[in-house]
């Protein structure tokens, strides 16, 4: 269970390990396991970045967006390891998304990162909403910037501005195991 007065604690009152959230809706976390996060961030800034000639994506990234290995280790919350890094125009745009949280209970969280190469305090940088279960998939619709995500940006996307959905793949835990669901 998360420490007491923790952002997890206020997200997982009630909840009582269940898989299910308030209202009965998916909690993309579900129980402890592997999974894995896939985010394309912004797909109109990504497209924007790798035409430029300067411009370098850096992170692992493939077809479907940003792809960081991640954990379950308590019920509502997963930490991934690994950095997003978008740079441009010379080093005007340096974005830097380490180590991606998500705390969620099914119908509502966060997205957390430490946003510097030498950062340690985290910064919440999206509000996510409602998590819908696709196969082996969670996917989150509705993320948006907090002022604070938006800060990232330097004025390009305000607060509140929608950015593409997140992705949580439950894998499985062992070679030959089916994923969780």
């Amino acid at each position: 269970m998360p420490p007491e007065g923790s952002r997890a604690t206020a997200i997982m009152d009630g909840m009582a390990g269940s898989s299910q959230g308030p209202k009965g809706a998916v909690n993309p976390l579900g129980l402890p396991g592997p999974r894995r996060l896939i985010w394309p961030v912004k797909e109109s800034l990504v497209a924007y970045l790798a035409a430029l000639p300067d411009a370098v994506l850096s992170g692992p990234h493939f077809e479907g967006g940003f792809t960081l290995e991640a954990s379950c280790e308590e019920a509502g919350t997963i930490r991934s390891r690994g950095t997003i890094r978008l740079t441009a125009h010379e080093g005007q745009l340096d974005i830097v998304l380490r180590d991606l949280e998500v705390i969620h209970d099914g119908t509502t969280g966060t997205l957390s990162a430490l946003t510097g190469l030498g950062a340690s305090e985290r910064c919440d940088i999206a509000r996510l909403g409602p998590a819908s279960r696709r196969g082996d998939l969670d996917v989150v619709d509705d993320v948006a910037l907090t002022h604070e995500g938006a800060a990232l940006f330097e004025g390009h996307y305000g607060a509140y501005t929608r950015m593409a959905p997140l992705t949580i793949e439950r894998l499985p835990t062992s070679p030959g195991e089916p994923s969780e669901g």
